[in-house]
C-alpha cells in the first residue's frame, strides 16, 4: 500500500455499487498518509463509509431555470423546460450541459 507525506484528496464519484467491492475492502484501494477521501453516491449504503451529508434534488423551476440560463418567461417555455428537466432526472450536470449546447 502507498504512503504519501503531502497531503491528498481522492474522490470515489458515483460510488453506487458498493457490491463491486464485495470481495475486497474498499481500504486496500486507500493510501496511507495525511488525506482526505469523498465518496458521492446514490446509493443509501455508502453512509456507512464515513460523516453523511444528504443533498436534496433541484426543484422544477431551480430546473428549468438552470436549463434555460435565465427564469423562463412564458408558461409554455416554462412547460418545455419542465419536460426536458424532467427527461434529465433534474440532474444539475445534465440540465447545465444541455443548457448550453442549445446555444451553440
Amino acid at each position: 500500500m502507498k504512503s504519501w507525506t503531502e497531503p491528498w484528496l481522492i474522490v470515489f464519484d458515483n460510488y453506487d455499487s458498493p457490491g463491486a467491492f464485495a470481495s475486497r475492502n474498499i481500504r486496500n484501494y486507500l493510501p496511507l498518509g495525511k488525506g482526505h477521501i469523498l465518496f458521492t453516491s446514490r446509493h443509501e449504503d455508502s453512509s456507512r463509509l464515513g460523516y453523511h451529508i444528504s443533498i436534496s434534488g433541484m426543484t422544477k423551476d431551480e430546473s428549468v431555470e438552470l436549463l434555460l440560463q435565465r427564469p423562463a418567461l412564458t408558461s409554455e417555455e416554462r412547460s418545455k423546460g419542465v419536460e426536458v428537466a424532467s427527461t434529465l432526472g433534474f440532474l444539475a450536470l445534465a440540465l447545465n450541459q444541455a443548457g448550453l449546447y442549445s446555444y451553440t
